[in-house]
């Protein structure tokens, strides 16, 4: 029967409800909890609830400025324990913010010990630090004990604790708030103390006073790590609205110190971290992004920030290095202000001017419920003294009465009914010891009854007349801006000004020598390094291969294109410097590319270098397609992301691309077979960079192209190199011209039991330095001298031990002109 009892009061407890209902129930309680009594501050005293509750624990510990400091685990376990049941770390961390001098303009909690830095390192544990109250903090707190503000009971009832503090100082604006709630956020700056406390009397004197006139007195947002706002009207539409924006700069300083040039960082914006700001601009430094700047030291200490940029340069070089380290680094940050305030236990949008009336209502509140309290307990004690007086003059009556008395109660019953005493006076009497009653001095009674009489009055008057009420405030108010004002840290500046940063402005125009392999590896060496010897002992990874070596300067781009069609305008100098030795960075450190999508063709930029329309470039596909694009298209790419340069068809592969400055040349198309497709270049007209483009040659369904050649000079020599290192040259003007889109023409004689595949083809004098890659990623400079020059009906001769991956002609001036050293024996052909 118990069990089945037991049963059925089970099933009573069963709800049927939707769980939809269950969770939006829930959260809307969870939701209005942390809205009202988590992270959203009361407009009042500026404080969000465990703030408050450490303050209101450490004021119960009698942690005053006056007296020792004591652990701050003992203030965690104060507020957990009787006021705030969340987690310690939560509790101790707010009260390690409420000690910091550069989150708070005025602290709110002096601590003794780490209780972090500015850098962003965490406070000691709270078992070694020590806190107590701030004098300011301790205003705060004043009159808490006068009934000037409500109590309600904690968590589990056995203690009571205040909804808000009895506080006359303007907490919420002097250091402002942030936080997050659900559906809610709110960010609100720090304000200097003496600005706020002008606009306050303002406020008394000319309650009707338009937001133009206090924003006289009010500048702005006074930060505690100091900085220039640069305001473009964010600070009248936060004081308005509740909402706005502003700029904060660093503040930097010229310097010349030793015949150095320095840049020094003396303030920050706020709630940025000083020590990644120094890495930042060291990361800066380390990838070259601004090549004047050659040193940042951290050189601040107790006195203050002090942030030392060396550099190299003019004045010019100075301002530029500023501007690019307030668009690159936390050194100019953007701040947004959002007051969401909680106002009568609602989240609400707070103006100035909403403000200053709620501040103004709270504190007359305070001041009529502390003068109220005071008059009230001067008038009881003016009761006493008077009644003190009178027994006085009749001590030996008195004495004689209470001695008499068979009790306490009948004693008091006496003295009102025979010296017209009442209950109160009577009860002070008899509770006072005969010798005390005895020794009294009646001229201190008569000295203090004067002195209460007068404080009445002046009592009465505060809660009597407004006048006096707002003269009083004023009067607080004044002495607090004596006690607590400070300087104003942050400078208020107009808009600020659009920051446009050219590279030259930053860059040194330094020269240099840039290697692109197929595997998009670019190494950015000091032109020294890259010498014959240098080059022939130069190892990549295997089956890598360079695609192409050239001097650049700094400011020049480099123009990379990819087997699936993609085009790159790469900056030179936002490419990282490596040694020759080095593997180079991957492409992918600047922009992004696909897996496996390599690199055929690479070319430099000059800076400020302008094309005619008669220089393009020339795409042909493994397919036989081929385009023509104009170089004047690239000049104005300002992303580093990849653009299509042709679209391809399915399973079709970009597979050679060459310069053209003149459009009455020729171009020889050549394919993996063996032919060769010799054709006018005017005959593909350039169109825009994301068409198809046009048959180039007609391909058989086992071939396919390999290579495109310029014809500069009919009577040059081509090189054709094939699997397996078999190689021939043959003089161009033996191959036919033709029309575009035909079949083309043999090159060579092919092996009916093993074919051969072309691999490569050039077209260069014997003169020019040729680097072969083989197939392990080694390099090697060649004579063209060893490569027989055959007819077109000829085989192909065995030259190169293996295969080859990479053929290129390397420019002369890469090399210093060290060329004529390896061909001083060979005549040009």
């Amino acid at each position: 029967m118990a069990k089945e009892g037991n049963k059925n009061h089970q099933i009573d407890r069963v709800w049927n409800r939707s769980l939809g209902e269950i969770m939006a129930e829930s959260f809307a309680k969870y939701a209005k909890y942390i809205i009202q009594d988590r992270a959203l501050p009361d407009i009042r005293d500026g404080l969000k609830p465990v703030q408050r509750r450490i303050l209101y624990g450490m004021s119960r510990l009698n942690l005053t400025p006056d007296r020792p400091f004591k652990k701050s685990a003992s203030t965690v376990g104060e507020v957990i324990g009787k006021y705030h049941p969340h987690g310690d770390f939560s509790i101790y961390e707010a009260l390690v913010r409420m000690s910091q001098p550069w989150k708070n303009n005025i602290c709110l909690v002096d601590m003794q010990g780490n209780n972090g830095s500015i850098d962003g390192d965490l406070a000691a544990a709270m078992r070694y630090t020590e806190a107590k109250l701030s004098p300011f903090a301790y205003e705060m707190l004043n009159n808490l004990e006068k009934e000037t503000v409500k109590f309600v009971p904690n968590f589990d009832d056995a203690e009571i604790e205040p909804t808000v503090l009895p506080s006359l100082l303007p907490n919420l604006l002097v250091n402002g708030s942030s936080g997050i709630a659900a559906g809610y956020a709110t960010t609100i700056p720090p304000h200097n103390l003496g600005e706020l406390i002008d606009a306050i009397i303002m406020k008394i004197d000319s309650p009707n006073c338009r937001l133009e006139s206090l924003m006289k007195v009010i500048l702005g947002p006074d930060f505690p790590t100091g900085g220039i706002i640069h305001d473009d009207g964010g600070i009248k539409e936060a004081f308005a609205t509740g909402r706005g924006k502003i700029v904060i700069r660093a503040k930097i300083e010229h310097e010349n110190n030793h015949h150095k040039k320095q840049l020094v960082v003396t303030e920050i914006p706020f709630e940025t971290n000083k020590a990644n700001i120094v890495r930042s601009i060291e990361s800066i430094i380390a990838e070259n992004k601004i090549s004047y700047l050659e040193e940042v030291r951290d050189e601040s200490d107790k006195n203050g920030i002090r942030i030392v940029l060396e550099y190299k340069g003019d004045e010019k070089a100075g301002n530029a290095i500023e501007k690019y380290l307030y668009k690159s680094t936390q050194l100019q940050i953007n701040f947004h202000i959002n007051s969401i305030v909680i106002n009568q236990r609602k989240p609400v949008q707070m103006s100035l001017i909403n403000y200053l009336d709620s501040y103004l209502q709270h504190a007359i509140d305070i001041i009529v419920k502390r003068t109220t309290f005071d008059l009230k307990k001067a008038k009881h004690r003016f009761e006493i003294v008077l009644g003190l007086i009178k027994a006085t003059s009749v001590i030996d009556e008195v004495v004689k009465l209470i001695r008499s008395a068979t009790d306490k109660a009948d004693a008091k019953t006496k003295l009102m009914k025979n010296f017209a005493l009442s209950e109160i006076q009577a009860e002070a009497i008899v509770q006072l010891r005969l010798y005390k009653l005895t020794n009294t001095d009646v001229k201190a009674l008569i000295d203090e009854s004067k002195q209460l009489e007068q404080n009445i009055n002046q009592f009465e008057v505060l809660l009597n007349n407004e006048t006096h009420r707002n003269n009083h405030l004023k009067t607080i108010l004044r002495d607090y801006k004596k006690k607590f004002a400070t300087p104003r840290r942050s400078q208020v500046a107009g808009a600020a000004e659009k920051i446009v940063i050219e590279a030259n402005d930053v860059i040194e125009n330094k020269s240099n020598t840039i290697i692109v392999t197929k595997n998009g590896y670019l190494k950015l060496c000091s032109p020294k390094s890259v010498t014959l010897d240098s080059l022939n002992a130069l190892k990549l990874k295997e089956g890598d291969c360079v695609v192409a070596i050239h001097s650049s300067n700094l400011l020049d781009r480099l123009i990379l294109i990819t087997i699936y069609g993609n085009i790159l305008v790469l900056p030179i100098h936002k490419i990282k410097e490596t040694r020759l030795k080095e593997q180079g960075v991957h492409v992918n450190t600047v922009t992004t590319l696909r897996d496996n999508e390599k690199i055929i063709y690479a070319q430099i930029i000059k800076n400020n270098e302008m094309f005619g329309d008669e220089q393009t470039l020339f795409l042909a596909t493994q397919q036989g397609m081929v385009k023509r694009i104009f170089l004047n298209q690239l000049l104005n790419f300002k992303t580093l992301r990849p653009s299509v340069c042709i679209s391809l068809k399915t399973n079709d592969f970009l597979t050679d691309v060459k310069l053209i400055n003149d459009a009455k040349t020729e171009i020889l198309l050549i394919s993996k077979n063996g032919l060769g497709l010799r054709f006018a270049v005017n005959e593909v007209i350039p169109i825009g960079l994301k068409g198809m483009g046009v048959r180039g040659i007609k391909l058989r369904t086992d071939d396919m192209l390999m290579a495109c050649i310029v014809i500069a000079n009919k009577d040059d020599l081509l090189t054709l190199v094939a699997k397996h290192g078999n190689a021939k040259r043959v003089r161009i003007n033996e191959i036919v011209p033709l029309t575009r889109s035909a079949l083309g023409k043999t090159l060579l004689q092919q092996i009916k039991s093993k074919p051969y595949v072309l691999t490569h083809a050039l077209n260069a004098k014997v003169n020019q330095s040729v680097l072969v890659s083989d197939d392990f990623g080694n390099q090697k400079f060649i004579k063209l001298s060893n490569i027989p020059v055959m007819d077109l009906n000829s085989r192909m001769s065995a030259v190169f031990e293996q295969s080859t991956s990479g053929l290129i002609v390397v420019d002369d001036t890469v090399l210093n002109n060290e060329v004529n050293n390896l061909f001083s024996n060979d005549k040009t052909s």
